[in-house]
């Protein structure tokens, strides 16, 4: 809870309290903001204006003003205590990177049968969870979703803990959640599991027409989690409610096409048929986001989608070898999975042992580092903000079979 201790005029009505200063704020089980006015019996606040530095959810060095609403007296000895909810600027920041993710499906999205299958799970229930193998295309289809839902005015959250389920919604306004990879990528500790659960179990009764709930999960994980969820299965879970990610020959059709038309590339007629014909190691959708990403590779498009894993591994050797200050940021990405860019110091163990293993000056790299990192962006990385993550797991796994005979960098990938 962010909170804020303001002295209060004695007895009487602050139109206006304003703060200066350092102001340190916490957050608390029930994870609302407020304001805390401490007064006499009697007094009012009616808005409340903040500058400052200030600590917890709430932003440095901005101003904020904030309406006095549902303010609840209590009497003491003493004081007054009146309690005056604030917006929750995490929540919004986290609203704001959702939106920012979730519009990035459009460009290329095909409208699948699982996607207006989850749609209509929606629209009776509130209520999806899509299963499919990794790369399927579960998450894109979250995604659209959740920007479908945004522009019908709905506040959209991707939602990572399961305290979030709890305080991140504004009863006033229309919301949507997005669970992706409820229970993990292989699996999630038993504990983190049972609060996943009982949050679950929460929540449940809420969900209407103006309170919604996307889950994704891995096919052979959710399976394995199913026998563990109790009553669960037969409601927030039952067959009806749970997609299966299940690609047609027409569907990959119209997303290869889609690729194709979106990075204006052109494709032989009978190379589109063999590809949406076959099977591919890191599920479709995936394999032709990685595809595109390589203009080196779009030569012979067979045999990149028949085996990425060859065509990866050889970006990421020639990427080694034209340039070791990016693979060695490549490789703190794959050992990190999330960078700040502005946070790198000497202090880092992990990046001192991975310059070292490469000969690469630490201070040199400290100091072109917002060259080095960008220009790995769109093939490599992608960036947001001043951070940094792998554009697809799949390059981890290049990188780990290109270090392979590298004892180093294999422990820290």
């Amino acid at each position: 809870m962010a909170t804020l201790n303001v002295i209060g005029n004695s007895g009487g009505t602050a139109n206006t309290v304003v703060t200066v200063g350092a102001v340190n704020s916490h957050n608390n089980d029930d994870g609302c903001s407020c304001l805390k006015v401490t007064g006499v019996a009697g007094g009012v606040v009616d808005r409340a204006i903040t500058v400052g530095n200030l600590h917890g959810s709430l932003h440095v060095n901005e101003t904020h003003h904030t309406e006095a609403e549902q303010v609840t007296v209590t009497n003491s000895n003493v004081n007054l205590l009146q309690e005056v909810v604030l917006p929750d600027y995490e929540s919004r920041r986290l609203q704001e990177y959702t939106r920012a993710v979730t519009g990035k499906a459009d460009d290329v999205f095909v409208p699948t049968k699982t996607y207006k299958f989850s749609a209509a799970c929606l629209t009776k229930a509130s209520l999806v969870t899509i299963i499919g193998s990794p790369g399927d295309g579960k998450t894109a289809t979250a995604y659209k979703i959740l920007a479908d839902y945004q522009k019908e005015g709905f506040d959209i959250f991707i939602i990572t803990k399961p305290k979030e389920l709890k305080y991140r919604r504004n009863p006033e306004n229309p919301t949507i959640f997005l669970i992706d990879d409820i229970f993990g990528k292989t699996e999630v500790p038993k504990e983190t599991f049972k609060k996943w659960k009982r949050a679950l179990e929460e929540l449940e009764p809420t969900l209407n027409s103006t309170f919604k709930l996307v889950m994704t999960s891995r096919d052979y994980v959710f399976n394995e989690y199913f026998k563990q969820l109790g009553f669960l299965r037969d409601s927030l879970f039952k067959e009806d409610l749970v997609v299966q990610v299940d690609l047609t020959y027409s569907e990959k059709m119209l997303i290869l096409e889609k690729y194709i038309s979106h990075h204006n590339l052109a494709m032989a007629t009978v190379d589109i048929k063999q590809i949406a014909n076959m099977s591919t190691p890191y599920g479709f959708p995936q394999t032709c986001a990685l595809f595109f990403r390589w203009k080196q590779f779009q030569n012979d498009p067979v045999a990149f989608f028949r085996n990425p894993a060859r065509f990866l591994q050889d970006a990421v050797r020639g990427l080694a070898e034209e340039c070791p200050a990016k693979y060695a940021a490549l490789l703190l990405v794959c050992a990190d999975g999330d960078v700040c860019i502005a946070s790198l110091t000497k202090d880092s163990v992990c990046l001192t042992q991975l310059l070292e293993s490469k000969a690469i000056s630490v201070d040199w790299f400290l100091e072109n580092r917002y060259t080095i990192f960008p220009e790995l962006c769109g093939t490599f990385l992608e960036r947001d903000s001043d951070s940094v993550r792998l554009a697809h797991e799949a390059i981890r796994q290049a990188v780990r079979d290109v270090e392979d005979d590298n004892p180093c960098v294999r422990r820290l990938t």
